[in-house]
């Protein structure tokens, strides 16, 4: 069975909006989330694994207190045709930025948090014109 932690996602807005839902085993969330930037959270629950963001989506990924994030791969680009973040900008559906895992590693392993963004202006443009998204794999270790 699969850790259950926190994401919490960032949309872009006008408003300053953020608020801690709760903590999950020991992840206080809330300095994260006392924003000193422009968004509006929305936290979700996901099981431990694999987070998804869809192009110029943000998360923070957070573990257990004691514990520190283990990243397994991140792959920014498009490779599941559209079944994943649905665009009609789906034209190359086989793309991948060569250095998205050794970025993501480099912005997460060791750490018990850290923010993640979904950006060609992180990974590069291994695809233009065709919507991408971050699909990150993790775990928390010790």
């Amino acid at each position: 069975m699969k850790t259950v932690v926190k994401t919490c996602v960032f949309r872009r807005s006008k408003k300053q909006l953020c608020e801690a839902i709760g903590i999950l085993r020991g992840v206080n969330m809330a300095p994260y989330l006392n924003c000193v930037f422009v968004a509006v959270a929305c936290c979700v629950y996901t099981a431990l694994g694999s987070i998804i963001l869809c192009e110029w989506q943000s998360a923070y990924l957070a573990c257990p207190a004691g514990e520190v994030l283990d990243v397994t791969s991140g792959v920014f680009g498009r490779t599941r045709g559209n079944s994943i973040c649905p665009s009609h900008n789906v034209e190359n559906q086989t793309c991948t930025s060569p250095t998205s895992t050794g970025i993501v590693k480099g912005l997460c392993d060791g750490k018990p948090t850290c923010q993640l963004s979904a950006s060609i202006y992180i990974y590069g443009d291994p695809c233009p014109a065709t919507f991408k998204y971050l699909e990150v794999d993790h775990d928390c270790v010790k």
